[in-house]
């Protein structure tokens, strides 16, 4: 035969043939019946692949155990019931004789549907007599009747139900043959064809939705019928069904054949699915979708997903998404204008978010816009109307002295729909030229005296173009136009009259001043700049932009500090150029600097500002260069005021300085200027005296207008900075590090010194030069007073540490805040006072170092001493239940000596330790032994006890308690109710102990539940409620864990992984340059695969800028969050060009972020280009 034809022949043979129905498959004719009525509007072939799948299905393939157990019983129990009598004795339990031992199947008929709480069993059925006339009985014939029921209820438990008639019809034809009666045959027919009735009904309730799915469409069964499993039939056609459509849903038909259909919902994944996109309204509104059918069976295809607001917000269309979150097709347009329309929508908001091209999304948008009457979010009118609200909004905010702001949006790039906003800055400088009066001629102002007399000496300031940018840029007002931002425009010079005066030195408040009109020369500076507004294509805004000019402007010129600098170093380049009267400042500026020759200071001197940098006493310094203080916290200081978990040297730098503003890198505060003016005035004036009293000299050098300035004026002209310095030892990063101080000492004289404090500066210089020492003095005696209280504070710790009463108030105290609570049950409460009396118990045999571990990560943190906190989740409260020790203490202990330099890894003692203690601590340390990763979990179990034969209740508890690694055993009373007046449920509460990663799970499903099966406890089963295990060091984590995080997430006794995850700057940079896929196998915990869990700080650089959807969406999403923990990962693309992208579940960053948690999963995929 051609091997073709024989492959055709065969198909025929295994599958439905052509001219073969459901009544030539040798069903009975009851089935047939049903078969053919269940798929009334199916073709016959549906109702012969029917028939095929009946006979090759198995009870226990879709009837649960217990009901197919009570189908058995009540089938055989009508029969043993009508011959038993008559079989000899065969009892119920014989017809699984080989199976008795089998604790899963009950030992009696009535007994076990007790058992399972069903029904009272069938009543017995009792026939006069059985056989017929003249027929003998015989033991050969009990015995051939107890094998053909045996028969029956293996054939109900074990064939395929096509095999039930021919066994059925063989074993009534059989007791037949043994001179029944013909009553008591047809009585045990018509059980049996019950049984197979009630077979048949189970059979299509478990499948309906095979049989409405056949009913649908002839053609339906070609979409099934090569599934040979009714299971995975019920689970296609269950999915088909959910893709069918409802006529009355179609809204609206067009000619092409697409039409709208409401899905009426706001959620949908069979749309998701086929557009490959979430499937979800982001404002909670339904989503309809434009489909088409296509192919015989007119199955629809989705083309355009869009989500219109409800109720109020009915009249908005929130998303249009085409496949993929992109554009819609532009053959869809005409279609979505059509909805817009008809569907009374006024508004859309649509901006292409989530789209790899927003771009699309605005032609698309202005296409709609032009055919539709509705309000586009994001067309060019709508965002220049939202762009003058936002820039009017940033305009009011500024609030400008000496500069105005404005804007002007431009017609520039309308036709290609783009928008450019044009911002000008206008900034005045008021500068008193100290000139009585003045005269304007043609080419420019000249000063003139109040008699109207040219003033000698001074130059005529320009007003001609040409020469005045010659004077704009001498003067140096190009200077402070170049700090301005922008583009400049112009720069315009006026002149006018008012109160002022050049020097600055007068005020209205000395007597005899009164007030004269001075001239000033007003510099109008304008400046231009245009900025796009790119926020519609996904960019940044204009308003930003300009917001950004405008806090330039604010910073680099209209602040009052910096608005002073540039007058005083415009003021002075006019008076070197000779445009008005020189002050003292300038008039010694070339005096200051001379300065610079003095061994001991380095000397910087501009228009504005003079600055003195002081050198050591060596003199091989340079400006900025810190000096050394010779000064560090001692180490025993650090060491007890560092061990906190609140406690660093940072903090202690905080202690130190309170006042000002006290960082890691410098203390930089008013007082410590005003501490350092005193102690330097002190030291000069104690120094002038000595030198007057030697020498009978009666007056100050340099005069008696060089006495010491008032401490107030001095700090004004000088600035200390003390630099605090932590280091760590680079070989023991562990160690307590020390912590030193560098200082940074200037003096200064500004631009509006009279002549009388720049001659004391400079008189003060010169003063320093010649006795340096005394600035090193007044530091490190500014810097003792603080550190002798730390050493007292320090002391204080210790004492309280080495106190033997420490411990023993500890536990008093413990005991009145958590006592009660322990005793009544609570595990927290429990922990807690375990370490307590542990603490108590050994803290007399304790050295200091362990002391200050009990102190600083128990003693402390439990009390809240110092600001600590005990959390009574971390790795630190895990204990030992037997002993109260806690897990972490070996570590701990381990940690401190290594913080202290002590132990194993140094040679150095630990302070005030003996080298007695010291060998003792070696030899202790060689000689002990880490301790094992063991965790301790808890799982109430449900069980059945027989009061008549099982122990009292702490019997039970001993026996269970005695299954391998139980620790202990809590019977909840609450839970205990009576099942039979000699049987009660109870609930039993067990803790148990694993090592490491072991499975809990496993441990309960195939040790502690079989052990309590056993005979190992007495009268007892398990019965009912079996709980989910969960830590009992860290409940919380273990909740989390069991949620879709890491599975180890337990807390870690052992030393934690020196090697941190990699961030995702990395990740890119090792895809991107080398290929390297870092994370290339997920793991799949909890029926979740991801690679890696990643930090929320590090992912949020790669969220968007805001959440997607609506507060109400947030809100829901995040309690779901909060309840479930994360149930998918974060996906991330990695791209070989560089960039990283999260495509999907992004909002779980925002939910993490919101509740504080560090990290969330993440699934990463490699890709070309991102």
């Amino acid at each position: 035969m051609h091997n073709s034809s024989d492959k055709w022949f065969r198909y025929l043979k295994e599958n439905i043939r052509i001219d073969e129905g459901v009544r030539d498959l040798g069903l009975t004719e009851m089935i047939t019946d049903f078969i053919e009525s269940a798929l009334h509007d199916a073709p016959e072939g549906a109702k012969t692949w029917m028939g095929h799948r009946w006979k090759k299905t198995h009870l226990h393939q879709y009837m649960p155990r217990i009901q197919m157990q009570r189908l058995r019983f009540e089938t055989m129990e009508p029969l043993l019931s009508a011959l038993d009598y008559w079989t000899g004795g065969t009892k119920k339990d014989d017809l699984d004789s080989a199976k008795r031992t089998n604790t899963d199947h009950p030992t009696d008929v009535n007994q076990a549907l007790q058992g399972l709480g069903l029904d009272e069993p069938t009543p017995d059925v009792q026939f006069e007599s059985i056989l017929k006339e003249n027929i003998q009985w015989s033991a050969e014939k009990a015995k051939r009747t107890k094998f053909i029921l045996q028969n029956i209820n293996r054939t109900i438990k074990d064939d395929a139900l096509g095999k039930w008639p021919r066994a059925f019809k063989k074993a009534v034809k059989a007791l037949g043959k043994l001179g029944l009666k013909s009553d008591v045959v047809e009585f045990v027919q018509e059980v049996l064809q019950n049984t197979e009735d009630r077979a048949w009904k189970a059979f299509e309730t478990r499948f309906r939705e095979v049989f409405t799915f056949l009913n649908m469409h002839p053609d339906n069964i070609r979409i099934i019928s090569d599934i040979d499993n009714m299971v995975d039939a019920d689970t296609k056609a269950e999915a088909e069904i959910a893709e069918m459509e409802d006529p009355d849903q179609i809204v609206h038909t067009f000619d092409d054949g697409s039409y709208w259909y409401d899905l009426d919902t706001s959620s949908c994944d069979l749309e998701g699915e086929r557009m490959g996109h979430c499937g979800a309204g982001q404002s909670g509104g339904t989503l309809f979708s434009l489909r088409k059918p296509e192919g015989k069976r007119g199955k629809s295809k989705s083309f355009v997903t869009l989500e219109r607001g409800d109720g109020e917000q009915g009249e908005t269309l929130f998303q249009i998404k085409g496949r993929g979150n992109s554009a819609p097709p532009e053959a869809t347009w005409d279609h979505i204008a059509w909805f817009i329309d008809n569907m009374s929508i006024q508004a859309v908001e649509e901006q292409g978010e989530y789209s790899d091209e927003p771009e699309d999304f605005s032609i698309m948008n202005d296409y709609l816009e032009s055919q539709t009457s509705a309000n586009f979010s994001g067309n060019r009118q709508t965002r220049v109307d939202e762009l003058e609200s936002e820039l009017d909004n940033e305009e009011y905010n500024f609030e400008f002295t000496h500069s105005s702001l404005s804007y002007e949006i431009s017609d520039y790039g309308e036709e290609n729909n783009q928008i450019y906003v044009e911002v000008y800055c206008e900034c005045e400088m008021e500068i008193d030229l100290g000139w009585p009066m003045f005269f304007e001629t043609k080419g420019g102002y000249i000063a003139m005296d109040k008699n109207g007399n040219p003033i000698t000496g001074f130059q005529m300031i320009p007003t001609t173009y040409s020469q005045q940018s010659d004077f704009v840029n001498d003067v140096g007002i190009d200077y402070v136009m170049n700090a301005l931002p922008g583009e400049e425009v112009d720069v315009e010079l006026s002149f006018r009259m008012q109160e002022g005066t050049a020097e600055g030195t007068r005020s209205d408040e000395e007597e005899g001043y009164e007030a004269q009109e001075t001239a000033h020369l007003i510099v109008t500076m304008r400046k231009q700049e245009t900025f796009e507004d790119e926020q519609r294509a996904g960019g940044g805004s204009a308003a930003s932009e300009y917001q950004y000019f405008g806090n330039e402007v604010e910073n680099e010129f209209d602040e009052e500090d910096k608005y002073a600098e540039h007058i005083r170093y415009v003021m002075s380049r006019l008076q070197e150029e000779e445009y008005m009267k020189q002050n003292a400042y300038v008039k010694d500026m070339e005096n200051l600097s001379n300065i610079n020759d003095l061994k001991h200071w380095s000397v910087h001197v501009d228009s504005g500002e003079a600055k003195f940098t002081f050198l050591d006493e060596k003199g091989d310094g340079t400006v900025d260069k810190r000096l050394p203080t010779g000064l560090a916290v001692p180490t025993e200081t650090m060491i007890y005021l560092t061990a906190g978990e609140r406690e660093s040297p940072e903090t202690l730098i905080g202690r130190m300085f309170s006042l000002g503003r006290a960082t890691a890198r410098e203390v930089r505060a008013p007082s410590l200027n005003s501490q350092m003016a005193q102690r330097l005035n002190d030291a000069y004036g104690a120094a002038q005296r000595a030198k007057m009293a030697a020498t009978g000299q009666e007056t100050f050098d340099f005069g008696d207008k060089y006495e010491p300035k008032s401490v107030m004026e001095l700090a004004k002209d000088i600035e200390l900075v003390i630099y605090p310095k932590i280091r760590y030892d680079a070989k023991e990063p562990n160690r307590v590090p020390t912590l030193s101080f560098d200082f940074f000492f200037q003096i200064r004289a500004n631009f509006d010194d009279d002549v009388e404090e720049i001659d004391r500066v400079m008189a003060m210089t010169k003063h320093i030069n010649e006795n340096p020492a005394i600035v090193r003095e007044a530091v490190r005696d500014i810097i003792l007073t603080p550190m002798s209280k730390l050493k007292d504070s320090a002391w204080a710790r210790k004492s309280r540490m080495l106190n033997p009463n420490t411990a023993v108030s500890y536990y008093n105290e413990m005991n009145s805040k958590f006592g009660a609570r322990a005793d009544a049950g609570n595990d927290d409460d429990e922990r807690r006072m375990l370490i307590a009396m542990w603490i108590r118990d050994n803290y007399a045999q304790m050295d200091d170092l362990e002391k200050s571990v009990a102190y600083n990560k128990y003693i402390g943190p439990m009390l809240g001493l110092d600001g600590a906190v005990f959390r009574i989740f971390g790795a630190n409260a895990a204990i030992n239940p037997e002993t109260g020790e806690p897990r972490a203490w070996y570590d701990l202990v381990q940690k401190e000596r290594e913080r202290r330099g002590v132990g194993l890894a140094s040679s150095e003692a630990p302070v005030n330790e003996s080298i007695e203690d010291q060998i003792s601590r070696i030899d202790a340390l060689l000689n002990e032994r880490r301790p094992i990763d063991l965790r301790i979990y808890k799982v109430d179990i449900g069980c059945k006890v027989d009061t008549a034969i099982a122990g009292n209740d702490k019997q039970i508890e001993d026996q269970i308690r005695g299954i391998q690694d139980v620790t202990t055993v809590r019977h909840l009373a609450e839970f205990q109710k009576p099942l039979s007046p000699s049987s009660v449920y109870r609930v039993y509460q067990i803790k148990f102990e694993r090592y490491g990663q072991e499975t809990r799970d496993e441990f309960r499903d195939l040790k502690l539940i079989p052990a309590i099966n056993s005979k190992q406890v007495t009268g007892v089963s398990t019965f009912g409620h079996i709980g989910q295990v969960t830590s009992v060091d860290n409940p919380l984590r273990e909740e989390w864990g069991g949620l879709g995080y890491a599975a180890g997430m337990a807390p870690e006794p052992g030393p934690k992984m020196p090697t941190p995850a990699v961030g995702m700057e990395d990740l890119i940079q090792d895809w991107s340059e080398g290929g390297v896929k870092v994370y290339d196998t997920p793991m799949n915990t909890n029926q979740m695969q991801y690679h890696v869990m990643m930090d929320v700080d590090d992912l949020w650089n790669y969220c968007s800028r805001y959440y997607r959807g609506s507060k109400t969406d947030f809100d829901g999403r995040y309690r779901h969050f909060i309840a479930r923990g994360a149930q998918m990962p974060v996906y991330i693309a990695l791209g070989q060009n560089g960039r990283a992208k999260i495509t999907g579940n992004e909002d779980l960053i925002w939910f993490a972020k919101q509740a504080g948690e560090d990290q969330v999963p993440v699934f990463f995929s490699y890709q070309k280009q991102v």
